[in-house]
């Protein structure tokens, strides 16, 4: 990765990679727009977290220095067959606005040591989705 995302313009002012590496994150709320339509009653939801409920809350996501990270299921999984942490690499771009995760492009909109907000677009049964993620320190 960039040298530049080692350098900082202060020495009080953190690189993207310096407040990911900080500590580990929790999501605190995930939100698909538009949202999903549940086909027994028609109602639309919005709020992921509120549909997967807990086995995508107690999940905890740890970064590297070298721009690794680390995703921990914690006590309980969506799936119980899936592993219980599992790892990859990430690829900031040269600005920091963005970053690559298993081939996926994530955008920020906020990079601060007590919050993380990003999107990533799908599409979903033809339908163009924007999850936007809000992360908070564990």
């Amino acid at each position: 990765f960039s040298v530049a995302l080692l350098m900082s313009c202060s020495k009080d002012e953190k690189t993207t990679i310096e407040i990911l590496n900080a500590h580990p994150w929790k999501i605190s709320s995930a939100v698909i727009s538009p949202g999903i339509t549940n086909p027994a009653n028609g109602s639309v939801t919005t709020d992921l977290l509120a549909l997967a409920g807990s086995c995508l809350a107690d999940n905890v996501y740890s970064f590297t220095i070298d721009s690794k990270y680390i995703a921990d299921e914690g006590p309980t999984k969506c799936n119980p067959s899936d592993p219980q942490q599992t790892s990859g690499t990430l690829s900031l771009s040269t600005d920091n606005k963005s970053f690559t995760a298993n081939g996926t492009v994530y955008t920020f909109q906020t990079v601060s040591e007590n919050k993380l907000v990003y999107s990533f677009s799908a599409s979903v049964n033809g339908i163009s989705q924007t999850v936007t993620f809000t992360m908070v320190p564990k």
